[in-house]
């Protein structure tokens, strides 16, 4: 199974949410791809909720703001 974790940036804070996803891959040792869709994408082996754990506390150690700079999407691919 593949979990991929999508970030979007909000609104007005584009600048803010670049700074936010390389940290995330920063601290993930994962490059963050970008996709059609304008997101930015982290591909993980494993279930939503291995990938949701970790992105939740990588974003956590990177900003404790972040839910206002960035929005969080989950996509599970079988």
């Amino acid at each position: 199974m593949t979990a991929v974790v999508s970030l979007y940036a909000n609104p007005g804070h584009a600048a803010d949410a670049a700074e936010v996803i390389d940290a995330v891959g920063s601290q993930l040792a994962l490059d963050a791809h970008p996709a059609v869709d304008g997101s930015w994408e982290f591909v993980f082996s494993g279930t939503y909720s291995q990938a949701h754990s970790v992105v939740a506390e990588a974003l956590s150690l990177a900003d404790p703001h972040w839910p206002a700079k960035v929005t969080l999407d989950y996509v599970l691919v079988v």
